[in-house]
């Protein structure tokens, strides 16, 4: 069984009929479950629960690195460090996401957050290093 929230069958379509797989699957389509909670469902199929938990651990810390990076006056090493690895775990936080409509996410999902804090990071970051090495472009 595979599940998707995405709206593909026409893409599915053509690929079965093109490989000639159309006799060894079958595709089924819905818009809802007849019974259940789609929410649930879908916590169950893509871990949005635990992967909201760690969009909010995730904002906590940005923020708390972001007042420390608009408070400084020199872009240290360890800040650097620090400013990587944030962004990493950001990277690695998009990449698990599965994109589903909002209507399926939990109704504390900071998706949209962690990028606006994202940006505001790295923004930051780099302003102060374009501070400390006194306006030159950076790059």
């Amino acid at each position: 069984v595979w599940i998707t929230p995405f709206n593909i069958t026409e893409d599915i379509k053509r690929l079965l009929m093109d490989e000639g797989w159309t006799g060894a699957v079958v595709v089924a389509e819905t818009r809802k479950l007849i019974l259940g909670d789609d929410r649930a469902f879908a916590d169950k199929i893509w871990g949005v629960g635990s992967l909201g938990q760690e969009y909010k651990d995730w904002v906590n810390t940005a923020l708390e690195l972001l007042r420390e990076v608009r408070g400084g006056k020199l872009l240290t090493e360890q800040l650097k460090r620090s400013l990587l690895l944030v962004m990493h775990k950001w990277q690695e936080l998009v990449e698990k996401d599965p994109a589903l409509p909002r209507t399926l996410l939990p109704k504390d999902w900071q998706g949209q957050e962690v990028v606006v804090v994202a940006e505001k990071l790295a923004m930051s970051g780099l302003e102060l290093e374009r501070e400390q090495v006194g306006g030159q472009a950076i790059g």
